[in-house]
């Protein structure tokens, strides 16, 4: 996904080196970037909680369609207290976008915006994703996709909110994940509510650290940052799907 709307995303660059990225996050205004192309009530508690700690203001976002009677009916759930004020000023500023591409899509109403390519500058100008990922209410499912390798595409480090162990499997593939910046015990929880409670846990550790810190951190990880990248880029999913079609054949009897 994040590579086969290239032609309609001339910003993207498959050479973009990491030393480049660093020298963009120096200069970058936002530390966390939370997009999305779908709605979700996760992602609606997850656009809550930034407003709510006053995170929003060091972050990018991109939020299309907001619920606020969502937040409220699992505010029991998530276990705090709403505030109406924060609600209202999130429903005023929906649509929040994080470029001119969502502001030009806002007028093409034929567009369905799941189907378009992120603009790959939002990832310049921050340093981390916080990520939900896709089809979150599959029990017994795992599906990383484009709102992972978007990230790992733009050495991203990322918080995920989604499935159970889908950490586990990201570095089954071979993948390196984050653990020398987030405490990644959450990979193991069931309990929706306990997931939401570890991740915002870690978001408050990162965007109460010092910047200069945090980009000096990621720096000292860099061959984590790079060794994902390239993995994403040689694309062996191609090479584990004819390996594993493989198999089948071989093992069927007519």
């Amino acid at each position: 996904q994040p590579f086969k709307s290239v032609a309609r995303n001339d910003k993207l660059n498959i050479d973009y080196p990491i030393e480049e990225h660093f020298k963009n996050l120096r200069k970058s205004k936002h530390t966390l970037l939370r997009i999305h192309r779908t709605w979700h009530p996760h992602r609606d508690n997850m656009l809550y909680y930034m407003y709510k700690n006053n995170y929003i203001g060091k972050s990018l976002v991109q939020h299309r369609e907001f619920e606020k009677e969502c937040v409220q009916h699992h505010s029991n759930f998530y276990k705090y207290d709403v505030d109406h004020k924060v609600l209202d000023k999130i429903k005023k500023d929906i649509p929040i976008q994080a470029t001119d591409y969502e502001k030009n899509l806002e007028l093409e109403k034929k567009h369905h915006i799941s189907n378009e390519p992120i603009d790959n500058s939002i990832y310049e100008d921050s340093a981390l994703s916080w990520v939900s990922t896709s089809l979150p209410d599959k029990k017994n499912y795992i599906f990383i996709n484009q709102s992972t390798f978007s990230p790992i595409l733009h050495y991203h480090p990322i918080l995920w909110l989604g499935h159970t162990h889908l950490i586990k499997y990201f570095k089954k593939y071979g993948f390196k994940s984050f653990d020398w910046l987030f405490d990644e015990s959450y990979d193991e929880l069931t309990s929706e509510l306990d997931k939401f409670k570890a991740n915002t846990k870690q978001i408050d550790k990162v965007m109460n650290m010092d910047k200069d810190y945090l980009i000096d951190l990621m720096w000292d990880n860099r061959d984590t940052l790079q060794h994902n990248r390239d993995l994403l880029i040689e694309c062996k999913s191609i090479e584990r799907i004819i390996t594993k079609l493989y198999g089948i054949l071989n093992e069927t009897k007519i």
